[in-house]
């Protein structure tokens, strides 16, 4: 043990009185959280963008019967296109998005294609799916004569509360969104800490071996004292 607590003590002391260390130890949970703030801000306003494109669209077998005329979906103002675009004119034309629909049945679509030179965002890509969808599934419905309000009146209503039982006996509600995020971000927490302080102590152990230190070290106290002791040290 008293080996151990001199390892322990050295790799300890070496680090905390490193300024780089002490600097990264205030700074890195805000570099950390700044990195995920902007890839947030930056995906927020590539989703809000005020700049809108032209949506032309072929429908083959007419299965959205033109409905999707002069809609404004995402940042697409969509119309029905006069003619097939070649890959040539959508080049030179950065603004113009081109969606080919060749399906035959309205409950199926797998031959729907989008062709552009930039390619559309997540959010925008959902919007055309889900303005498609609704199209087709109101067109079903109008077969059986009803419209989606009728549907959405079918629907029902279901909430359920969720109760835990205490040692006592005694109820008391419970959330399990909340358990289930606290889960995550610990897991995520115990993921970088074996990454991070995993790799301090693979570079401990390289840079005695390249000094040629780890043979004098060895000679003095037992391969599993060294290795404790830096884990520990490393850790703490």
């Amino acid at each position: 043990m008293k080996n151990i607590f001199i390892i322990f003590k050295r790799e300890y002391l070496s680090r905390i009185r490193n300024k780089s260390f002490l600097i990264m130890t205030f700074l890195g949970p805000f570099i950390f959280i700044g990195f995920y703030a902007l890839i947030g801000f930056i995906a927020y306003k590539s989703a809000k963008s005020d700049e809108f494109y032209d949506l032309k669209y072929t429908d083959t077998y007419s299965i959205l019967n033109n409905q999707l005329q002069n809609d404004t979906v995402g940042n697409y103002i969509c119309s029905p296109a006069r003619k097939v675009y070649t890959n040539q004119e959508l080049n030179d034309n950065e603004n113009l998005i081109y969606l080919k629909i060749e399906d035959k049945d309205s409950r199926i679509l797998d031959s729907v294609s989008i062709t552009a030179v930039k390619s559309p965002s997540l959010n925008n890509l959902d919007a055309i799916e889900n303005s498609i969808n609704t199209i087709l599934f109101e067109n079903e419905l109008s077969k059986i004569n009803l419209s989606s309000s009728d549907v959405e009146k079918l629907k029902p209503e279901v909430t359920i509360k969720s109760i835990e039982i205490s040692e006592s006996g005694e109820e008391k509600s419970s959330n399990s969104g909340i358990k289930s995020a606290i889960g995550i971000i610990m897991a995520f927490i115990i993921y970088l800490f074996i990454f991070i302080y995993g790799a301090m102590v693979m570079r401990s152990t390289v840079e005695e071996k390249t000094n040629r230190i780890v043979e004098v070290i060895v000679s003095s106290i037992k391969p599993f004292q060294l290795m404790m002791g830096k884990i520990l040290g490393v850790a703490a």
